[in-house]
């Protein structure tokens, strides 16, 4: 998507949409940067609606060493 949609965005806004500006490619160029930069959110938006891996406190250790807060001291 972050490919196609803005090469299509580009000429179809070059050949239908901006046929008569002075510069349809400046304008189709602005369009398709638009559209590259609303695929760029999407995947944001959704890379931060994902739930979180369920941790049980139980067998924490699985998942690597506890550290910070949940680092157990041994002295």
């Amino acid at each position: 998507m972050m490919f196609f949609l803005p090469v299509a965005t580009f000429y179809i806004c070059y050949w239908y949409v901006f046929v008569e500006k002075t510069n349809p490619d400046a304008w189709a160029g602005g369009a398709a940067v638009i559209v590259a930069n609303l695929v760029l959110a999407h995947y944001v938006v959704t890379a931060f609606a994902e739930d979180d891996d369920e941790v049980s406190d139980k067998d924490n250790d699985q998942y690597g060493p506890r550290t910070g807060v949940f680092k157990q001291r041994t002295d």
